[in-house]
C-alpha cells in the first residue's frame, strides 16, 4: 500500500465505514438483509467491531483491523477507496 491509499484508507474508516459498505465491499452488493447473515460482509463487519471494542474505539482499532486483513481482503478495501476518492494521480 503506497501513501496515498494509505491515507484513503485511514479517510475512508473514519468517514464512510459502516455495516453497509462491509457488504458493498465483501458481498459485492447494497445492504440486504437476507443475504447478511453468515457472509463475508458479516464476519468482517464482526471483526471490525471487535477490533474497536478491544482498543476502545480510538485510531488503533483501524490498524489491529487492517493488520489482521489477508491481502485480498485489504485490496477489496483499496479498491473501494479508490471508487469513492479516486485513482493514484501523483
Amino acid at each position: 500500500m503506497n501513501a496515498k491509499e494509505f491515507r484513503n484508507v485511514l479517510y475512508y474508516f473514519c468517514n464512510k465505514w459502516c455495516k453497509g459498505e462491509s457488504n458493498l465491499v465483501f458481498n459485492g452488493v447494497d445492504f440486504d438483509p437476507e443475504m447478511w447473515k453468515h457472509s463475508m460482509g458479516d464476519h468482517m463487519w464482526n471483526k471490525w467491531i471487535k477490533a474497536c471494542e478491544d482498543h476502545n474505539g480510538s485510531l488503533d482499532c483501524i490498524a489491529a483491523y487492517i493488520l489482521d486483513m489477508d491481502n485480498n481482503c485489504l485490496q477489496k478495501i483499496i479498491n473501494r477507496t479508490e471508487e469513492i476518492y479516486g485513482r493514484e494521480t501523483d
